[in-house]
């Protein structure tokens, strides 16, 4: 058994998507209900409870194609739909996402614009698992009340599609063409010329099912003289890029849930650490680790990886470590030992004065007082060119959007505990833009130095 978690659950701003596995969290797959929903009535839908998970190549079941299935945001209004609605299109796409999954919603208007482009041959059908606990009113407001509403139908309360295609991750999609499963990818690899393959039958430009990325990517280690590689019981392997843009870790589960191997393809050396040393390095973000090496480049990880080839070409790894099933606490430790073994910095948890933004506030009433019933909403995420809002919203996720976008610490001394509704400027790396539009909604933001917790790393130790 596979297990994916990405980045953008852990880290929402980040742009590369950074998959870790169960053994980090399962927040996210709390969305995904696997539990059946077997209405008395509906022998259909227990017949579908008892089919095992489909697999590329798998046809998909004559009782699924007529299962009705509720829907929001249909172009035409209707409240429920069945699959067989759309059999005529050469393409169907089931896309699985949240309403507080943020890399879901950048997706959307690619999406949307995509399924305007091949509208007569493809379908996009957004699925929101029954265990997101997203109400169908939330959902519709956050795809219609929008500054460019999506046009995608969502699929709401569902069990039974999760129960057939377990999503291995947020943003994870079911490809279907002929009648059969054609591909299980990210949806990041929904693309003009990933569709225009697809609709054709070449399956060529899209990567299958993420559940066999490791063996590819494990692969990549091996000569075309080795053995099979069931033959080593215990290795560990470390080379340099690859070559490809892809970056991501995972760490594999066997069906008793013992890890046996962990995987990095092209990542930087920060990566390793944060697993290393996870959740703590991780919660602490670029803000508050601090880089007290001689090469800071070499793990000062750039915000966007997909411009920075030259930076990836010289400072990102490649990692293949197969072991016996052990617990997660043991795989842990002996990856670790590994890391110290390659690359040696030494890491240490403590306080320093350090610069920080400090937010304060004489009358929050300004931004917390609004209808109780107004969405949740932002559009931060969407890239629109117009000034930004959040609606509803907790201000604490706002400040840590800020902490992040910044790279440095923003301390909220405002006591806020309410959702919040701001007004935000069009650019919020512009610090002037921002401080003004603080000031008018009765928030005040200036840099002082405090006391606060840090992650420090430093170079390996030297021996004379």
């Amino acid at each position: 058994m596979n297990v994916f978690f990405r980045a953008g659950e852990l880290l929402p701003n980040f742009r590369i998507q950074f998959i870790y596995s169960a053994l980090l969290s399962v927040l996210c797959f709390s969305m995904f209900s696997l539990s059946a929903q077997t209405p008395r009535q509906d022998s259909g839908a227990e017949r579908l409870q008892e089919i095992a998970a489909l697999k590329i190549g798998d046809t998909i079941p004559e009782s699924l194609w007529h299962r009705p299935l509720q829907v929001v945001n249909h172009p035409s209004g209707k409240q429920q739909i069945t699959l067989n609605d759309y059999r005529s299109k050469k393409l169907i796409i089931l896309d699985f996402w949240a309403t507080w999954c943020g890399p879901c919603l950048k997706s959307f208007p690619k999406l949307d614009s995509l399924q305007a482009d091949f509208k007569d041959d493809l379908a996009i059908l957004l699925v929101n698992g029954k265990g997101s606990r997203d109400t169908p009113q939330r959902i519709k407001n956050v795809l219609s009340k929008r500054v460019n509403p999506i046009q995608m139908p969502s699929i709401i309360n569902d069990t039974v599609l999760t129960k057939l295609f377990p999503p291995q991750s947020l943003t994870y999609s079911v490809w279907i063409r002929d009648g059969k499963v054609f591909g299980l990818t990210l949806s990041d690899k929904i693309t003009k010329n990933s569709l225009s393959d697809a609709i054709a039958g070449i399956s060529d430009s899209i990567s299958q099912n993420p559940g066999a990325a490791a063996l590819a990517e494990k692969n990549q280690f091996a000569s075309a003289l080795s053995e099979d590689d069931s033959s080593y019981i215990y290795r560990s392997l470390l080379r340099g890029y690859n070559g490809q843009p892809t970056r991501k870790s995972i760490v594999i589960q066997d069906s008793s849930g013992n890890v046996n191997r962990i995987v990095f393809t092209n990542c930087p050396i920060l990566d390793f650490y944060k697993l290393a040393y996870y959740p703590t390095l991780a919660s602490y973000g670029p803000a508050r680790t601090l880089l007290h090496v001689k090469d800071p480049d070499r793990l000062h990880v750039p915000e966007d990886l997909t411009v920075a080839k030259g930076w990836m070409e010289q400072h990102t790894l490649n990692y293949l470590a197969t072991f016996p099933a052990r617990s997660n606490q043991e795989a842990i430790k002996l990856f670790k030992a590994d890391i110290d073994r390659y690359f040696g910095y030494r890491l240490e948890f403590t306080e320093r004065e350090i610069s920080c933004w400090i937010i304060t506030t004489n009358d929050p009433r300004k931004i917390t007082e609004f209808p109780a019933d107004l969405p949740r909403e932002t559009n931060l995420s969407d890239d629109t060119g117009l000034p930004g809002f959040v609606q509803n919203y907790p201000f604490s996720s706002l400040v840590g959007q800020l902490e992040r976008m910044y790279e440095e610490p923003f301390i909220d001394e405002t006591r806020i505990s309410k959702p919040v509704s701001m007004n935000l400027p069009t650019d919020l790396r512009d610090i002037a833009q921002l401080k003004r539009s603080f000031e008018k909604q009765g928030l005040r933001l200036v840099k002082e130095i405090r006391k606060i917790e840090v992650a420090i790393i430093t170079d390996p130790k030297t021996t004379n």
